[in-house]
């Protein structure tokens, strides 16, 4: 979902880029090239019979194309079946969105390299070209209640937080900073309890907002992650946006079971390790992505912990099992505090979107966002309530 925040300016495909952008093919014996002329930098993308560009998604942040084989790559070509080419925004500053191209670029070689997610074929100043995941579906809830996939999940993201990466240390505390101060903006949130949403709420008769002071819970979350900061906090290499819409659920090809892969490393960094469990568990079992509903039972973080607390030790040694900070206590405090703060997450991006759809006079989409924000407001009141009542929370 962060990830949803800072693509905040969701509009069109740009007319440089999508289908406005002016794809040519230059025939060359055997062989077709594929080059944008929109940009100069793109250089030339050799591959071999391509049908057109299918357009998939756009973002403030990139836009990304899905480009299928007409027919199936020579095997000693090691092509997949298809490609994804996914181009960035280089002129958004970074100070607005908390992206880099080059860090999505490393983050998403790292991933590669460690197995985790799509092989990378290409890289480019203004694009990277990976493979496309054949018949990946978006994690959901049928997938969450198969122990197979949790268990290969809870292992992979292990793998991931052992990642090394030069980029990015000693960062979380700002991260943290300007998420508080910026994304969660005492204008924004004002916007509900005294700005043009709050008849709106009312008329739709949606309680959750109006009920209680939302900048009240944020600066209650804030101040349980700062206490966490004085007790030496977990910073793992994270992937900071691990929500279900960016874990591919598909077939092995050698094994035929199920088998995960992540995707969109836009905004991986050190960060706090509770952030990746957290998100995960806010979505876990669940049927819809914005829903009002009681977390998945501690036993089931736990086992998801022993999984994850297993492939750790097998990564950094026995010690690992040793450590208090890592012990199936801690992790559940880790992940039940950044629940909360996934909460938060969503709930000020629907505030935003339904405040930008009100801007574009698109009424219908305003209130689904106002909708989705409300109930996952009940959503957090819940788990709040669960986790102060189990002593969770500080």
């Amino acid at each position: 979902m962060i990830s949803q925040l800072n693509n905040r300016k969701m509009t069109a495909p740009r007319k440089s880029s999508a289908s406005a952008i002016n794809w040519h093919w230059e025939c060359n014996s055997q062989r077709q090239t594929l080059r944008s002329a929109s940009s100069s930098e793109f250089s030339y993308l050799e591959k071999t019979f391509l049908n057109p560009i299918i357009f998939c998604r756009s973002g403030f942040v990139s836009e990304i194309y899905l480009v299928k084989f007409t027919s199936p790559p020579p095997p000693a070509s090691r092509l997949p079946p298809a490609i994804v080419v996914k181009f960035y925004n280089v002129s958004a500053p970074k100070s607005e969105t908390g992206f880099e191209v080059v860090d999505s670029q490393l983050n998403n070689l790292f991933a590669d390299q460690a197995g985790l997610g799509p092989a990378i074929l290409l890289i480019l100043r203004d694009a990277i070209v990976m493979e496309y995941v054949v018949g990946g579906e978006q994690l959901a809830e049928e997938h969450d209640r198969v122990e197979a996939i949790r268990e290969e999940i809870a292992r992979k993201l292990a793998r991931f937080h052992a990642i090394r990466s030069p980029l990015g240390r000693n960062q979380h505390a700002e991260i943290i900073r300007q998420m508080f101060s910026v994304w969660m903006s005492v204008e924004l949130i004002e916007e509900v309890y005294q700005g043009v949403l709050r008849g709106h709420l009312e008329r739709l008769g949606l309680p959750h907002l109006l009920a209680t002071n939302l900048k009240a819970e944020a600066d209650f979350v804030h101040a349980a992650i700062r206490a966490a900061d004085q007790a030496d906090p977990v910073i793992v290499f994270s992937h900071n946006d691990f929500n279900h819409l960016n874990l591919l659920v598909a077939t092995d090809p050698v094994t035929s079971q199920p088998t995960v892969r992540f995707i969109d490393f836009d905004f991986s960094t050190y960060f706090y390790r509770g952030a990746d469990l957290g998100r995960y568990f806010v979505d876990c079992q669940q049927p819809e992505q914005f829903h009002p509903n009681e977390l998945v039972a501690d036993e089931v973080m736990l086992q998801f912990f022993g999984w994850y607390r297993e492939e750790s030790s097998r990564l950094h040694g026995a010690g690992f099992l040793d450590q208090a900070k890592n012990s199936p206590e801690e992790l559940l405090k880790e992940a039940k505090l950044f629940a909360l703060y996934a909460f938060l997450v969503d709930i000020i991006f629907c505030i935003f979107m339904a405040v930008e759809m009100l801007k574009a006079k698109d009424e219908d989409k305003m209130v689904d966002f106002l909708r989705h924000g409300d109930t996952r407001y009940a959503g957090y009141l819940k788990a709040k309530a669960r986790f102060l009542q189990d002593g969770s929370l500080p």
